[in-house]
């Protein structure tokens, strides 16, 4: 059944690329020392008629499965480069940033396919950088540097991009072939507020930039205080939610970097304010909760089970299921998600989904006590 499913899903994601489902969306990124805007970051989602906008984790799977990655990317970069001509007819040379997946760098014609459709928009090929994940050097494929390198040759900019720890070597990775580094993800961004000089996974990819002139880009910069902090540590850009977050190419015609956002980069941003002590009072002990645990293929359904397990699958707010709408296909995407039916407290609650993960807590059912034997089952009669 899942497997049906599965290839259900795998098929409508490949005829949404046919139908023009597929759109763009731009994150604004701003140098730290002018606070002006040097370009944006293309991010696709698909538009889906009963599921709203869905983020890549939804359909990547899927279109790789159908062989249709090309075709993706053929329409990223394609109406990247129509935003990026709108742009530069008003006097902007905005780079444009597009992420491409390990699989299509090891392309020997990826360089054909993108030069053949920047070509077609008439726009110097600096303009356009593409995100090299660190991890796809840990496959250390034959085709992959000389890929990079004939990118390079043709003069578009390449930015290496680290998410976590390092998961290549230093030494495997040919830094001379990069313009920039960035570093991805909210959790180690968040780690310039615990320190006054970069340390830990931020001081690693700080040494590379140093030991090369890369400038270092910061993504997911999402309030006053950790912008402030990127700029003390040497970041050259960033881009995040607290900047702005992902809008159409009209909507970046007449954007503004907000003033909260230049505040942050001259002054820091105020500490919270500690709440004020409340007299202690005796608790009752809270009921015992626990999050799943589970993988998600490892969940089933089972009406003993009370939890309740998803991936937030847009930048909407989601509206959890209840009993008379609970629909098992709606959310079974290309990871198998799988929902729990019974969580009445849940039931109807909507929560924030802006691509995190959400695991929900509930209370575990009690257990029921054996039942004591009475005196004459004990002396056996």
């Amino acid at each position: 059944m899942l497997q049906q499913l599965e290839d259900l899903n795998d098929a409508r994601a490949a005829i949404a690329l046919d139908q023009g489902e597929f759109h763009l969306l731009f994150q604004p990124k701003i140098e730290l020392a002018s606070a002006k805007m040097t370009g944006a970051e293309a991010y696709v989602r698909w538009a889906h008629p009963e599921l709203g906008r869905l983020l890549p984790a939804s359909f990547l799977s899927a279109l790789e499965r159908q062989e249709r990655l090309a075709d993706l990317t053929n329409m990223v970069l394609r109406e990247s480069a129509q935003a990026a001509r709108r742009w530069y007819n008003q006097g902007r040379s905005w780079h444009v940033t597009v992420n491409l997946s390990p699989a299509e760098l090891i392309d020997p014609e990826l360089g054909d396919r993108l030069t053949a459709l920047v070509d077609e928009c008439e726009l110097p090929y600096g303009l356009f950088v593409f995100d090299i994940p660190e991890s796809a050097f840990l496959v250390r494929d034959e085709n992959l540097v000389p890929v990079l390198e004939d990118m390079r040759r043709r003069g578009f900019a390449l930015a290496l991009e680290g998410r976590g720890a390092m998961t290549a070597s230093a030494e495997d990775i040919p830094l001379a072939l990069f313009n920039e580094i960035k570093v991805s993800g909210s959790a180690i961004i968040k780690f310039a507020l615990t320190t006054k000089s970069a340390g830990g996974l931020i001081a690693e990819r700080q040494k590379m930039a140093a030991a090369h002139s890369l400038p270092l880009t910061a993504v997911g910069a999402e309030d006053a205080r950790t912008l402030h902090a990127l700029k003390e540590l040497g970041f050259t850009y960033a881009q995040g939610a607290f900047i702005s977050r992902p809008a159409e190419a009209r909507v970046l015609d007449t954007w503004t970097v907000p003033g909260a956002v230049k505040a942050a980069l001259t002054e820091p941003a105020p500490r919270p304010r500690r709440a004020a002590a409340t007299p202690r009072t005796e608790k009752k002990p809270a009921p015992k909760t626990a999050p799943l645990k589970q993988s998600l293929q490892d969940t089933d359904f089972g009406p003993e089970m009370v939890t309740l397990d998803f991936e937030a699958i847009g930048d909407f707010d989601l509206a959890l299921p209840g009993p008379g709408n609970f629909n098992p296909l709606c959310l079974i995407m290309a990871e198998r998600m799988r929902l729990i039916r019974h969580a009445p407290q849940l039931h109807g609650r909507r929560v924030p989904g802006i691509g995190k993960r959400i695991v929900m807590k509930v209370q575990e059912p009690p257990m029921k006590k054996p039942r004591r034997p009475s005196m004459l089952a004990r002396l056996g009669f």
